[in-house]
């Protein structure tokens, strides 16, 4: 066996490594999309239409905070069961948002 720089054992037929990374609380770390940078995407696919119909747009970081806002408000309504869809809280809720 031959020592190799980052320390690891390593033989003439199989080399072993070992990956030390520490665990991330930065969303995104994993592989998936944050929702900041899930938006960004978004916006990225609606600018043209908006470029091409002359429409302006907000900055980039208010358009983003404003789509994960919309995304919360409705993943919060659809927790809501059926059951209860009718009640008056619900409705609250709904007015709510509405306005």
């Amino acid at each position: 066996m031959l020592p190799s720089p980052t320390g690891l054992c390593q033989t003439s037929s199989h080399a072993w490594s070992l990956v030390w990374a520490p665990a991330s609380p930065k969303p995104g770390a994993n592989g998936a999309l944050s929702q900041f940078e899930a938006t960004k995407g978004v916006l990225e696919q609606v600018r043209p239409f908006y470029k091409k119909a002359n429409i302006p747009m907000v900055s980039d970081k208010r358009a983003c905070h404003k789509m994960v806002d919309l995304v919360n408000a409705n993943s919060k309504l659809r927790k809501i069961s059926q059951a209860k869809r009718s009640s008056e809280t619900t409705a609250k809720q709904l007015e709510k948002m509405q306005t």
